[in-house]
C-alpha cells in the first residue's frame, strides 16, 4: 500500500472541507469538485456521473477535453459486454463498486486493442483510472480520469482512494437533502391510508425499513412485478411519484433509507 506524505494528506483534507461545503449547497457543484480532484492528482481529463444497469450515463459532468457524445446502441452494447475491461473486472471480482483502478492493470493492452469497444470510444489507448461508488435507485456513481501519454502512479491512485469517502459523502448528503425536500413538499394526509387496499398498506409498511421490491416480494410471498403494480396503484391513489413521497403522504417515516425512492 502506497503511503501518502503529510502534504498529500493535508491536500486531501482541504478537498474534504470543500466537498463538505459543496454538499450543502442548493445546486450541484460537480465542476468545482472535479476541479479540486484534478489539482489533487495533477490530471485534467475527468468524467463523472451516474450510470444505470444498462451502462447509460446520466447527469454527466466533464472536465477537460473529454468531449461527450450520446452513445449509440452499438457503444452501449459493447460497454455492457465483457469487452468493457472495468465491467469485466467488476464481474470477475464480484465488486460492483471498486477503488481507483488502472485500465491496464485489469486488461492486456494488446488484447483490448483488438476489441470493438476500442474502435468505438474516444481516447481508447489513453491510460485511465476508474472508480465506482454506490448510489440509489439502481444507479452507481462513476469517476473516470484519463491521462494521455503517461500512466497513473501509485500515488495518484492512493490520492483518489483517500478522496473517495468524501465524494461518497457529497452524494449521500445531497441525496438526504433531496429526500427531506420531497417530504417537506408533501403535506401529510391522515386519511390517505384508508384509500389504499390492505395489500397496498402492507407494501408501504415494508417500505419504511427501506426494503427493495425483491425483498418485499420475498417477505409477502408475491412476485416482484406484483410489488411494482402495487406501487403504481399507490402512487396513483396518493397523487405522488416516489416511495419517499408516498410514505410522507400517509404519515409514515423510514427507519432506514437504503432503498431507492
Amino acid at each position: 500500500m502506497f503511503r501518502l506524505s503529510r502534504s498529500d494528506l493535508e491536500a486531501v483534507l482541504d478537498f474534504a472541507s470543500e466537498v463538505a461545503v459543496s454538499a450543502g449547497e442548493p445546486e450541484r457543484a460537480d465542476q468545482r469538485v472535479l476541479g479540486r480532484i484534478a489539482r489533487l492528482i495533477d490530471a485534467d481529463m475527468i468524467k463523472y456521473g451516474r450510470v444505470d444497469a444498462s451502462q447509460q450515463s446520466h447527469d454527466v459532468t466533464l472536465l477537460g477535453e473529454t468531449a461527450e457524445r450520446s452513445p449509440t446502441e452499438e457503444v452501449l452494447e459493447a460497454l455492457r459486454s465483457d469487452e468493457n475491461p472495468y465491467s469485466a473486472y467488476a464481474r470477475r471480482t464480484r465488486q460492483p463498486h471498486f477503488a481507483a483502478t488502472r485500465l491496464f492493470d485489469v486488461v492486456d493492452r494488446e488484447a483490448f486493442r483488438r476489441t470493438k469497444l476500442f474502435q468505438l470510444i474516444p481516447f481508447p489507448d489513453a491510460p485511465s483510472v476508474q472508480m465506482r461508488m454506490p448510489g440509489h435507485g439502481g444507479f452507481r456513481w462513476q469517476l473516470e480520469v484519463l491521462q494521455p501519454g503517461r500512466e497513473f502512479t501509485n500515488r495518484q491512485l492512493a490520492l483518489l482512494d483517500a478522496a473517495r469517502p468524501w465524494l461518497e459523502l457529497y452524494e449521500e448528503r445531497r441525496y438526504r437533502a433531496w429526500q427531506l425536500a420531497v417530504v417537506r413538499a408533501v403535506p401529510p394526509d391522515r386519511a390517505a391510508a384508508a384509500r389504499l387496499s390492505v395489500r397496498e398498506n402492507q407494501v408501504l409498511d415494508r417500505l419504511t425499513d427501506g426494503s427493495s421490491n425483491q425483498e418485499i416480494a420475498d417477505a409477502m410471498h408475491i412476485a416482484p412485478d406484483t410489488v411494482r403494480k402495487h406501487l403504481e396503484n399507490i402512487y396513483a391513489k396518493l397523487g405522488v411519484t416516489s416511495r419517499t413521497a408516498a410514505l410522507a403522504r400517509t404519515g409514515r417515516t423510514r427507519s432506514s433509507t437504503r432503498g431507492p425512492t
